[in-house]
């Protein structure tokens, strides 16, 4: 349970990242070079899946919940043959219409349920962990995002956004807006550059949205190893409690 509820906190912690600070996934207000889901942010990493909270959720309704009933239910039955067996050297049925014996009587009935639920918890549970850790990469490998030294050319020259129309020509960007530069950046792991086309406060402003990227990727990395390394154990006690 205690498992379930912290790895609900970190999926929701996650969930509230992508939806409120991420700078990828904001519309740019103006795109000329980068893809229509690029600049809408459809295309970037999110920290979690958006349904990764099922996750967690199902496995206190379907593992947890039922978990508690069978271990109360066994704890009921014992005690009352205990108690019987104290009295008389014989074991008696259990009388009144308790819980723990309700649940014993119901559960031929519903295992097959059970088994069913808990597969497809411990499934998605694994999908939501794939899912997590190759967000967590893709976090790190732009924590801190690369700075080139020299400007934009033959050796860093971001395809994305730029181009070379032969091997002999220069790095082009054109009237590239520092959002879109960014973004390009940011997505396809390049390392910063500056255009021959820009001056010195346009590389200014460049660094400023570069250091977001970065502050956000960093803060992503961290929770998404966070949310695996607890996500692998909730998942081992599920397959364990699995009925």
């Amino acid at each position: 349970v205690a498992l379930s509820i912290l790895e609900l906190l970190l999926v929701s912690v996650g969930a509230l990242l992508d939806a409120t600070w991420s700078p990828c996934c904001r519309s740019l207000g103006t795109c000329q070079s980068l893809h229509a889901d690029d600049c809408s942010g459809k295309s970037c990493q999110g920290v979690v899946p958006v349904w990764a909270a099922t996750w967690p959720a199902a496995g206190l309704v379907v593992l947890a919940a039922p978990l508690r009933m069978v271990l109360k239910s066994t704890t009921v039955a014992l005690t009352v043959v205990e108690q019987s067996s104290r009295n008389d050297d014989r074991i008696h049925a259990p009388k009144g219409n308790g819980h723990g014996v309700a649940w014993v009587g119901k559960r031929p009935r519903i295992m097959v349920f059970l088994v069913l639920a808990g597969l497809v918890t411990v499934g998605c549970g694994a999908t939501v962990l794939t899912e997590v850790s190759l967000a967590g990469l893709h976090f790190a490998a732009r924590c801190p995002l690369e700075r080139a030294s020299s400007r934009c050319g033959v050796e860093v020259c971001p395809s994305s956004v730029c181009r070379r129309d032969t091997d002999f020509s220069p790095c082009v960007c054109g009237r590239l807006q520092e959002e879109e530069m960014a973004r390009a950046l940011f997505l396809n792991d390049f390392s910063a550059c500056q255009p021959y086309e820009w001056y010195s406060w346009q590389m200014q402003k460049l660094e400023e949205l570069v250091l977001k990227y970065e502050n956000f990727a960093c803060v992503a990395g961290l929770l998404s190893l966070a949310t695996s390394v607890l996500g692998v154990m909730l998942l081992i006690v599920q397959l364990a409690c699995c009925p």
